[in-house]
């Protein structure tokens, strides 16, 4: 009698529970974010990182494809499925908002996200054989050609600043 019935109680870090500052405009209403994150209706607000692996929680991490940062987990778009995180997620579509939003991704209306928590070891390790294949795709694609360019303007500059040939001298005189 008198208990509420319904998701069990999560503790998370105080510092999550706010955004940690990349938008610093950002409009939000901090009590509704902190409901949302404590429902795990939405991913705690991680600070992001520039590699992989040195984000809050350790593991691999995930890019969000917004901020281009790093976090240990991100929201899921409902509509197309792709990752994004709270920060961005607030900068699109506050969740407080009376406006419907359009998926920064799809661009469906009605865009809403939710959480699933840190990705399982199988799905980190995809996504970094994935990110592997990626930079090795990038590098095979790109380094030829900038090699190719780099000797071509070495060769130009050489011959630039060689000093001029001697003239050839005539070819003997010919004798019948």
């Amino acid at each position: 009698m008198g208990n509420k019935q319904g998701r069990p109680a999560v503790n998370v870090d105080p510092e999550l529970l706010k955004p940690s500052g990349l938008y610093p405009s950002a409009s939000y209403d901090e009590r509704a974010l902190r409901r949302l994150i404590l429902e795990r209706k939405v991913a705690p607000c991680f600070r992001g990182s520039e590699e992989p692996g040195s984000t809050h929680g350790g593991g691999g991490g995930e890019e969000c494809p917004i901020c281009m940062l790093y976090y240990p987990a991100l929201n899921t778009s409902s509509c197309c499925k792709k990752r994004i995180c709270t920060e961005c997620y607030l900068q699109m579509a506050p969740p407080t908002s009376n406006k419907t939003h359009n998926c920064p991704f799809c661009k469906r209306g009605g865009y809403a996200v939710e959480y699933r928590g840190p990705l399982s070891a199988l799905e980190q390790q995809n996504i970094d054989e994935n990110r592997a294949k990626a930079r090795a795709i990038h590098a095979a694609a790109f380094k030829p050609a900038g090699v190719r360019a780099c000797n071509q303007r070495f060769e130009l500059k050489q011959a630039r600043d060689a000093p001029p040939k001697a003239p050839a001298s005539p070819p003997p005189p010919h004798r019948p």
